[in-house]
């Protein structure tokens, strides 16, 4: 979307967050897991394959493989890849 960022962290307790900012507006924040769903030493993988929509994976608190997608319209909603360890 022109005029528009996002990016995604993991949170020092292991939640995932982001925070998205629109031309003229202020950053707004907002968790996508919540505490100890994913390991505070890994990082997070995003792609937006088509326009209105945006993926995310992370290695979880248990070793697990999780991910996240978001269409246009939609909330967030999770999946895992791959199961603890």
């Amino acid at each position: 979307i022109p005029g528009s960022m996002e990016l995604w962290w993991v949170g020092g307790n292991g939640s995932v967050e982001g925070a998205y900012w629109y031309d003229g507006q202020p950053w707004a924040r907002y968790q996508i897991a919540g505490p100890g769903s994913a390991s505070t030493s890994s990082g997070i993988a995003a792609v937006s394959r088509i326009p209105g929509s945006m993926e995310l994976w992370w290695v979880g608190g248990n070793g697990s493989v999780e991910g996240a997608y978001w269409y246009d319209g939609q909330p967030w909603a999770r999946y895992q890849i791959a199961g603890p360890g």
